[in-house]
């Protein structure tokens, strides 16, 4: 089933604005992992205000994950990360594996300036 002409601008600017889930609920295969038949377990909804506009669409899984931690082992990522959906990555993949390792080493970073910074505003209050 093609996508008909009139409907192309809407693609194009879906995948303008929202790439990551543009890609995300288009990929290939979804339907193997995630229950998507028509009277299935997913779920949308569209909520509309004078401020804003909130789209959401929830699809399950056919296998719920563990309840409990453990998520990243059992191929289920903590629902902060980011997905890269560029990448060819599955859940349960390296890849996620890697982005929390990436996002653990960022945090610290982090936390190792503003221990930096605090010192030197600590070091000049002491000066004055």
């Amino acid at each position: 089933m093609g996508l008909p002409a009139d409907l192309l601008p809407y693609a194009e600017n879906l995948y303008r604005r929202f790439p990551e889930e543009f890609v995300a609920l288009g990929m290939p295969g979804l339907e193997e992992v995630y229950d998507l038949r028509p009277s299935g377990t997913w779920s949308k909804r569209m909520y509309e205000t004078p401020f804003e506009k909130t789209v959401e669409i929830t699809i399950r899984r056919w296998n719920s994950p563990p309840l409990g931690g453990g998520f990243i082992q059992q191929g289920y990522p903590p629902m902060q990360m980011q997905l890269n959906p560029l990448s060819a990555a599955m859940p349960g993949s390296m890849y996620y594996q890697q982005q929390a390792f990436a996002l653990q080493q960022q945090q610290q970073q982090q936390q190792q300036q503003a221990a930096a910074v605090a010192a030197i505003w600590q070091q000049q209050q002491q000066q004055q």
